[in-house]
């Protein structure tokens, strides 16, 4: 085992041998989750974290699971994939979910895509994240960097706020997997994926491969924020 300030602490065995990932499938469950400032704050900040990673040789799929009826969340999901249709190292997938396990699904529809199934899955990286959420636009590079190290999975730093300055009663800085997740594709297979549930998913997952002994990583960075309302001001 091993830990560092810059790192938050690995643990598990080493992979020296890791390649560096080829290509990333990011995972959004959006089912539910409508057409708000929230999905669309979340949509556009990793749109720009891909079209970040695509501009340094590592293509992205952004799969989103939405309802299989229209929704405002779905005609959102519609109107980003028409902005990315012109880029050719950026997809963004609709796909539809009326079964529990909308992570597992979207993760699934990532990796059978043209852009990431022809590769070896050590060569791809599967990242997740959650409706509300904010990332930065080296996200996906950063969670790159560190599968390029040897870790087989990582999550990092979960701070609540409002993206901006940090404000009185804000909630300490967690580690939330699904929020802020990355896994080597093969090991994320090898350990049976996301299970079909809609709760935890994230958590069974990071179980299996510490179980599995991969080399797991908690980072410090990238850092990820969720967006949280302000309270509405008391009557007067």
């Amino acid at each position: 085992m091993a830990s560092s300030a810059a790192d938050g602490g690995t643990r598990g065995g080493t992979d020296p041998t890791s390649p560096r990932p080829r290509a990333a499938v990011v995972t959004l469950p959006a089912v539910g989750a409508g057409g708000g400032d929230g999905l669309d704050g979340t949509l556009t900040t990793l749109v720009a974290a891909a079209d970040e990673a695509a501009a340094c040789d590592l293509p992205v799929v952004l799969a989103v699971a939405v309802e299989t009826a229209p929704t405002a969340g779905t005609a959102l999901v519609a109107h980003w994939q028409h902005l990315t249709a012109p880029l050719d190292a950026v997809t963004v997938l609709a796909v539809p979910v009326d079964a529990p396990g909308a992570r597992r699904r979207a993760t699934a529809a990532g990796l059978a895509d043209p852009l990431t199934a022809r590769l070896d899955p050590r060569e791809v990286l599967v990242l997740t994240t959650t409706p509300g959420a904010v990332v930065g636009v080296d996200w996906i590079l950063a969670h790159a960097r560190l599968a390029g190290t040897g870790a087989t999975a990582a999550t990092a730093v979960v701070t609540a706020g409002d993206g901006g300055a940090d404000r009185p009663g804000r909630p300490p800085r967690t580690q939330v997997h699904g929020a802020n997740m990355s896994v080597r594709a093969d090991a994320y297979l090898a350990v049976g994926g996301f299970p079909a549930v809609d709760g935890d998913e994230d958590l069974q997952l990071w179980q299996a491969l510490l179980q599995a002994r991969h080399r797991l990583c908690h980072a410090l960075a990238p850092a990820v924020t969720i967006r949280v309302p302000h309270p509405s001001p008391a009557p007067g």
